[in-house]
This record gives structure tokens, C-alpha cells and sequence, in this order.
């Protein structure tokens, strides 16, 4: 009789209930296939093993579970962002505004609506580059837009269509002008090269040549996604597992220097 087989009745028609390495090996395999419900052998080290394991089968399941959940229960994560009404809506965001720039002092100067209300989540950088450039540094802040020069934003948007795209509402309006003396004798020469030149196409092939369009960009086809429970979401039950295995086999041990090396016999159950 194994010195491990627990206890027995003792009685005439009663087999030994031996504990073999196979045993062990289809004991985890059928306590995961039956999730923890079959508790074999009846010794102290592999119950308290098998329970370990059936608290870890608990854990598998229930993060596959979860993340199932997620990913079918939830239709959208997060909205685009579209228009100021809708960063404003999200204080969870970011804003970031270079220093100096229009913006930057109609929104300092705003005594209510989407603009005051932007202040609390605005964050100040240097220039519009930074701006642009911060959305694009590897883990980067998911929460976080670049409120810029639509010219700007533009060619970052094309750029790096598959980064960061940019909304389609517009707001803040303001133009971009040349000064002249007053009665530059080269004022119309100058308004004519214009004129001919948007009628010629020339603007547009500049504009594209520098901001590229793409139908692949936009937030419009930016689809949102159910979070999925991630393996540091669930590490700390994982840690919690591996300290129970370390007490299953500590029990192990204590067992094996009960009976190997102090020669004691295992504990019967009383009054058998």
C-alpha cells in the first residue's frame, strides 16, 4: 500500500487505492477537463494540489469568460472624436496647445462654453510640431489630441494615416495673410499669379504634393474596440496561484519526512 493512498476501510472486500505518477498526470488533466470537480486521490499533498489547480482552472476560465464578454457584449469602446463638443465631453482626454498660438489665447480668454470648459483638460507645449509629433511617439498617450493649424494636422493626419487621424469639424476660424505696403505697385501682378495660378491648378497640385489626401484617412473609419482583459489584468491571481502550488508542495515535503526519514506510519482516519 502506498504510503500516501490516505486512509482505507480495512475491510475484506477493500483494494489498496495506490497514487502513481500516471495518476497524478491524469488527475490535473481530468480535474481541468472537469473543471476542479473531481478531487483524486484522497492524500493530503495531491488534494491540496488538485485544489490549487482547480483555483487556477477557475482563474483560466474566468479571464477567458471575461474577455469573451468583452469583446461580444461591448459594441463600442471609445466614440471618435469629431468636434469640440465631443472633446469636451470626454474629461478623461488630454488637449494639447502650443504656447501663443490663436487658440491657445481664445481658449485662455473664454469665459464659458466648449472653450472654458477645454481649459481643465488643456496641456501647453512649445510649438505645433511637438504637438503633432508627441501623438506619434511609441506608446504614446491613447488620451490625447493635438488641437493645431489645420494645415498642420493635416499632413500629420495623411502622413501617419494609420496612427492618428484628424476630426472633421473645424472651429476657431482665422486667415492666413501676406502684408503689403499700401499701393504696392506690385500688388496686382501678384493678385494675377494667384488667381492664375488656382485657375491653372497649380494651388492644387501644390497642396497635394504637401498635404496628400487619402479616402483611408479620417476618424470616420476609425473603428473602436472592446478592451481585452490583458495577461497583467489577471497577473496578480497568477502570482496568488503559484504561492498555493509553493504550499501544496511543502505539504509534499512534510509528508515525505513523516514517512521516509522519521519511519512514522500514515495517518489513518480514527476508528478504522
Amino acid at each position: 500500500c502506498n504510503p500516501f493512498s490516505g486512509w482505507n476501510l480495512r475491510i475484506s472486500y477493500a483494494f489498496a487505492d495506490e497514487v502513481w505518477l500516471k495518476e497524478y498526470i491524469w488527475s490535473v488533466i481530468g480535474s481541468f477537463l472537469q473543471q476542479g470537480q473531481d478531487f483524486y486521490p484522497f492524500a493530503m499533498s495531491p488534494r491540496t494540489v488538485l485544489a490549487f489547480w482547480w483555483m487556477l482552472t477557475v482563474i483560466l476560465y474566468g479571464a477567458y469568460t471575461g474577455d469573451l464578454t468583452a469583446k461580444l457584449a461591448v459594441t463600442v469602446a471609445e466614440y471618435p472624436i469629431q468636434s469640440l463638443e465631443d472633446l469636451v465631453s470626454m474629461p478623461h482626454y488630454k488637449a494639447m496647445v502650443a504656447r501663443g498660438t490663436n487658440i491657445y489665447a481664445t481658449i485662455m480668454l473664454a469665459t464659458d462654453g466648449p472653450m472654458a470648459l477645454l481649459r481643465r483638460q488643456m496641456v501647453v507645449v512649445d510649438t505645433m510640431t511637438t504637438c503633432a509629433e508627441t501623438l506619434l511617439i511609441k506608446d504614446a498617450d491613447p488620451y490625447m489630441v493635438c488641437i493645431s493649424d489645420k494645415s498642420s494636422n493635416s499632413f500629420y493626419a495623411s502622413a501617419f494615416c494609420s496612427q492618428v487621424y484628424q476630426a472633421t469639424s473645424l472651429f476657431n476660424y482665422y486667415y492666413q495673410a501676406m502684408t503689403f505696403p499700401r499701393d504696392a505697385y506690385y500688388l496686382p501682378a501678384f493678385d494675377l499669379l494667384l488667381q492664375r495660378g488656382k485657375e491653372s491648378g497649380v494651388v492644387d497640385v501644390v497642396t497635394r504634393k504637401y498635404v496628400p489626401q487619402s479616402n483611408d484617412c479620417g476618424g470616420s473609419n476609425a473603428a473602436a474596440q472592446a478592451a481585452a482583459i490583458s495577461l497583467e489584468g489577471v497577473g496578480g491571481a497568477y502570482i496568488i496561484c503559484l504561492g498555493l502550488y509553493v504550499c501544496g508542495g511543502l505539504v509534499l515535503l512534510v509528508e515525505l519526512l513523516w514517512v521516509m526519514w522519521l519511519g512514522k506510519q500514515p495517518l489513518d482516519m480514527p476508528g478504522y
